[in-house]
């Protein structure tokens, strides 16, 4: 099992993210982190937050220096899950999604 697999408790999670442009910069309130020594190919702390897209449970992955402006920034969010999610929701580039975070265990279960 991965890093962010054992941290989050969601996995096996499929390769690559999905990048959603957000209307806002938003910071990431992790539910864990990746230090810096522990993945030696970022160098950098990285951030782990629990979301949902509607049923789908997935995580938000946030590299420490994409809050502070570096590649992507952050008014994107790169979402990881154990489903393709472009496939599974049927997205094309544009479509808007609603991301949720901050619930609870029982939100984060299912309901």
């Amino acid at each position: 099992m991965g890093l962010v697999e054992s941290r989050i408790g969601l996995g096996p999670l499929r390769p690559g993210t999905l990048n959603v442009l957000l209307p806002a910069p938003y910071i990431v309130s992790p539910d864990a982190l990746i230090q810096a020594y522990e993945y030696p190919l970022f160098r950098e702390v990285i951030k782990l937050q629990r979301c949902r897209i509607g049923r789908i449970r997935a995580v938000i992955v946030r590299p420490s220096t994409h809050e502070l402006g570096k590649a992507h920034g952050p008014a994107y969010l790169e979402l990881a899950a154990k489903v393709n999610l472009r496939d599974c929701l049927r997205l094309a580039d544009g479509d808007e999604i609603t991301v949720e975070v901050g619930g609870d265990a029982r939100w984060w279960r299912g309901w």
